[in-house]
C-alpha cells in the first residue's frame, strides 16, 4: 500500500499522541508505585521487586519505540518529498528542452524521432512517476538538459 507524505506525517503524529498517553500511564504507574513501599507482605515484596519494575520498564520501551517509529515515518515523508521535487524538476526540464528545440531547417526530422529515442515527446513517463530518473539518465546521454 502506497502512502503520501502527508499520510506518513499523520501516522507519525498519531504515534506521538499515543506516546503521550503511554507516558501519562507510565507516570501514573510510577506514582502508584510509592504505595508498594507501605505494604509489608511477601506478595508486596514480589510486586516491588519484579512486576512493578517490569511494567515501568516495558512502558519505557514502548515509549522509546513509538518515538523511534514516528521519527522514521517523518524521515520517510521528507525523503518522499525530496524525491518528488527531483522528479518534478527533471520532468519540467525535459518538457522545456523538447519544447524549445528548433526543427532542423533542412526538412529532416529531429534526432529523437529519426533515431527512435526510447524517451521522447509522447513516450515520456507519467507525471510524477519514478521512471523519470531512468528517463533522465537516458536523455542526458543524448545531450538533453535534465
Amino acid at each position: 500500500m502506497l502512502a503520501t507524505s502527508e499520510e506518513l506525517r499523520g501516522a507519525a503524529s498519531a504515534l506521538r499522541s499515543t506516546k503521550s498517553l503511554v507516558e501519562g500511564d507510565r507516570g501514573s504507574l510510577q506514582r502508584a508505585g510509592s504505595i508498594f513501599d507501605t505494604w509489608r507482605s511477601p506478595a508486596a515484596s514480589e510486586l516491588q521487586t519484579s512486576l512493578y519494575p517490569m511494567c515501568v520498564n516495558s512502558l519505557g520501551f514502548v515509549i522509546r519505540d513509538l518515538d523511534d517509529l514516528a521519527r522514521m515515518l517523518d524521515h520517510a515523508a521528507d525523503e518522499m518529498d525530496s524525491r518528488l521535487r527531483e522528479i518534478r524538476t527533471i520532468e519540467s526540464n525535459v518538457h522545456y528542452w523538447f519544447g524549445h528545440q528548433p526543427l532542423p531547417a533542412d526538412g529532416q526530422q529531429p534526432p529523437w524521432i529519426s533515431e527512435w529515442w526510447t524517451y521522447r515527446p509522447g513516450r515520456l513517463p507519467a507525471s510524477g512517476a519514478s521512471e523519470w530518473f531512468e528517463a533522465a539518465a537516458y536523455l542526458r546521454r543524448r545531450g538533453v538538459a535534465t
